[in-house]
C-alpha cells in the first residue's frame, strides 16, 4: 500500500513544480501571440487532483487526458479520480482548451492504456492488475 501513497506523493510533487515554474511567470504574453495559460493549467490539474477521494474501489475511475501528461507523471495524462469528478473538471478543462487552443481530448496516445483502478487509503490510484 505504501506504493500507491508514495506514487500519488510524486505526482502532487511534479505538480507543486510545474505550478511552482508556470507561477515565476510576470503575467505577460512573452512572444507575440502567445497567450499564458498557466493560472488555467493550474485549475484543470487542480480540478483532477481534488477528487481523487474513496470509499471503496468502485467509487474510482480513470481520466485520461494529453494536457494534463506533465502533472500525472505518465505520458496519457491519466489520472485516477472517483466517479462524479467529471462534472468539476470538465468545465476547468474547458477554461483550458479555451485559453490555449489544444484538444485535451484527442490529443492521441502514447500507448499507454490505464491501470485498474482502486481505493486505497480512501484515494483513488492505479492498481496493477
Amino acid at each position: 500500500m505504501s506504493f500507491w501513497i508514495d506514487q500519488r506523493r510524486h505526482v502532487v510533487a511534479a505538480l507543486a513544480l510545474l505550478v511552482v515554474g508556470c507561477s515565476a511567470d510576470d503575467g505577460s504574453a512573452g512572444d507575440a501571440g502567445q497567450v499564458d495559460c498557466a493560472s488555467e493549467l493550474k485549475a484543470y490539474a487542480e480540478a483532477a487532483a481534488s477528487n481523487q477521494s474513496c470509499s471503496t474501489d468502485s467509487d474510482c475511475t480513470f481520466y485520461a487526458s494529453p494536457c494534463l501528461a506533465a502533472q500525472a507523471g505518465n505520458c496519457a495524462g491519466i489520472v485516477y479520480v472517483n466517479e462524479s469528478a467529471e462534472a468539476a473538471i470538465e468545465p476547468a478543462r474547458s477554461a483550458y482548451e479555451q485559453c490555449s487552443g489544444l484538444d485535451c481530448v484527442n490529443g492521441g496516445s502514447c500507448g499507454l492504456g490505464p491501470a485498474q483502478p482502486a481505493c486505497v487509503d480512501q484515494v483513488c490510484v492505479g492498481a496493477n492488475p
